[in-house]
């Protein structure tokens, strides 16, 4: 179960995703679909491959 600082950071990226153009929050929806998808396909490894692509682009940030 998520706890309420998780639902904090949803909520934070839907108001920013929220604040897009349509045609990125599109965007932003076809790759989270994508994403998803991979990831589900994938079970574990698949959410430590996600894990691992997040924490590389917040340790490049």
């Amino acid at each position: 179960m998520a706890d309420s600082s998780d639902a904090a950071v949803l909520l934070a990226i839907k108001g920013v995703i929220f604040d897009l153009p349509a045609s990125d929050q599109e965007m932003v929806k076809q790759c989270a679909e994508q994403i998803g998808a991979i990831v589900d396909a994938a079970g574990v490894c698949g959410q430590l491959a996600l894990a691992l692509v997040g924490a590389l682009a917040a340790s490049e940030g």
